[in-house]
């Protein structure tokens, strides 16, 4: 399953109610399945209202400044004199000490499993007595490189997503990179209209554009804001470009006129003329702060 197929699965699941109590993401790291999990972590403790994750509640700016009261992330580390890296039983402890609290600020508590490949017998074990008795609405992500570690009683209480990896074509991040750089450069409307020309012929182009915009914006947000996480899309020559000049309350309301041209396409407006109204509503929000 490549990237933008998982991550529609799992919003779907979200906005749906029907949630996995623990997921696993097999992937090599090149991949991104980090990236990914932290993605539906924002989603999943979202405070806002409408598509999930806003990227603008105060959840949502939390986790993507680095931090969140309700988010657990465990990694492996080196041990002993070999410095091998394992993931022990005392970090799954904590973990589950810190599920059986309430969530501090969302309504769940969310758990992600980094390396999970490297968890000890012991831990797996450990870790078993939570997937056989989940907490609440509590969602655990474990991250591997291969599941074939994992214990077959984990595997067989998990949702198990897989992929390879390819990343997205160059051709696909293009049209949103440079509708996204003109817009931050402040170039006249006619500037876009060769790049609106491609994606604009059907509703589809349209959506995986705007789902491409919105990733960047994201990414946009979290580099301005001086945050360590990783990207969603990869594109680090574009963030190091644009991020000292993008501005924090520009990008948020880019990201609302984005849900709102969404919500225009569901109600089968013409792809162009949403597209079109979009760019130059962002336009008028980069010139004088109106929305």
């Amino acid at each position: 399953m490549d990237r933008e197929g998982l991550k529609k699965r799992l919003l779907q699941g979200l906005e749906s109610g029907r949630l996995a109590h623990a997921y696993i993401f097999e992937g090599p790291k090149e991949t991104e399945t980090l990236p990914m999990a932290l993605e539906f972590a924002q989603a999943l403790l979202c405070t806002g209202e409408g598509r999930k994750p806003c990227g603008m509640c105060p959840s949502c700016r939390n986790l993507a400044g680095g931090i969140h009261e309700d988010l657990v992330l465990l990694q492996a580390e080196a041990s002993g004199k070999s410095g091998n890296l394992s993931l022990k039983d005392e970090k799954v402890q904590k973990m589950q000490e810190r599920l059986k609290k309430k969530p501090l600020a969302a309504s769940r508590v969310v758990a992600i499993l980094g390396d999970a490949d490297l968890l000890t017998e012991r831990a797996q074990n450990r870790l078993l007595k939570t997937l056989e008795e989940p907490p609440g609405r509590d969602v655990l992500i474990l991250l591997s490189e291969n599941t074939e570690h994992l214990l077959p009683t984990i595997l067989s209480r998990c949702v198990v997503f897989r992929w390879g990896e390819e990343k997205a074509a160059a051709g696909e991040t293009a049209p949103a990179k440079a509708v996204l750089g003109k817009l931050c450069d402040g170039k006249p409307y006619y500037a876009f209209l060769s790049e609106l020309k491609d994606i604009t012929s059907d509703k589809q182009k349209a959506e995986d554009f705007l789902d491409v915009l919105e990733d960047l914006l994201r990414d946009l947000a979290i580099r301005a804001a001086g945050a360590a996480l990783p990207s969603l899309t990869g594109e680090e020559d574009f963030l190091r470009t644009y991020a000292p000049v993008a501005q924090e309350d520009d990008l948020h309301c880019w990201v609302r006129i984005i849900e709102d041209t969404r919500n225009d396409l569901s109600r089968n407006v013409n792809a162009g003329y949403a597209l079109k109204s979009m760019v130059l509503r962002m336009m008028a929000r980069s010139r004088d702060g109106s929305r």
